[in-house]
């Protein structure tokens, strides 16, 4: 997928929220999500569009196959599902960084650049067989930032459920979760595959049980590891 349309379906998904937000005729929504390819940035702004639905109306989440980033954005949803055939991984961040100083020898090849501050480091793998000791630094800095805001992230959204930081920082130690285990640990609230789904879904949102409600709809043209359902009704 291009990245002009990838683009164009994360801004179709956000407006999309904004107006299930202030349609009156809407009473529940559920985010399908599978493992995401959206970056840490565009996660916390879907959070933060979470956030702001869940004072209008109940926001579900549905895991099928959960990485990091697609808990992260789950976790901001009033209740979160999870298919029991799957596991949640569940971990940190980190980074990779491959350095071609040493191949670039080898193939006779020298590279020219001048280097303003001791934190511009893009062409340190082509210079240098590993990172120097600012750039490092500033990469780990990055990386303590975003894993905080996952801690705090995880940590506001299951409050209900007993998690707090430090018991948050303990099963990202852990990392690896059956289902069940997901559940048990409260991470998730509900294991339930494809069958079980409808009725625990109509169960959490309550109205949408009932036959004035009409079908849930699925939203076209979502980044690629999303869907969105919702439901209308009184």
């Amino acid at each position: 997928m291009s990245t002009c349309r990838r683009n164009r379906n994360f801004l179709a998904l956000v407006i999309r929220l904004r107006r299930l937000g202030d349609d009156p005729a809407v009473v529940g929504v559920l985010l399908d999500i599978e493992e995401t390819g959206l970056g840490l940035g565009r996660i916390e702004e879907l959070r933060a569009l979470v956030a702001d639905l869940r004072r209008r109306k109940p926001v579900l989440a549905r895991l099928t196959q959960p990485d990091t980033r697609a808990y992260y954005l789950a976790s901001a949803c009033d209740r979160v599902f999870i298919d029991p055939v799957v596991g949640l991984y569940f971990s940190g961040f980190s980074q990779t960084v491959t350095f071609y100083k040493t191949a670039l020898d080898r193939l006779g090849v020298k590279v020219d650049l001048v280097r303003i501050a001791e934190y511009k480091g893009a062409m340190e793998p082509f210079v240098m067989n590993g990172q120097s000791a600012p750039v490092a630094a500033n990469r780990n800095a990055m990386l303590d930032d975003n894993f905080g805001r996952l801690l705090a992230g995880v940590a506001d959204g299951r409050s209900a459920q007993g998690l707090d930081q430090a018991k948050v920082r303990g099963l990202v130690d852990r990392a690896v979760f059956t289902a069940v285990e997901a559940r048990e640990a409260g991470l998730v609230d509900v294991v339930a595959d494809d069958d079980e789904l409808k009725a625990a879904l109509a169960q959490s949102l309550g109205r949408c049980a009932t036959p004035t409600c009409k079908r849930g709809r699925w939203a076209a043209g979502c980044p690629s590891g999303l869907r969105l359902c919702w439901w209308t009704g009184t």
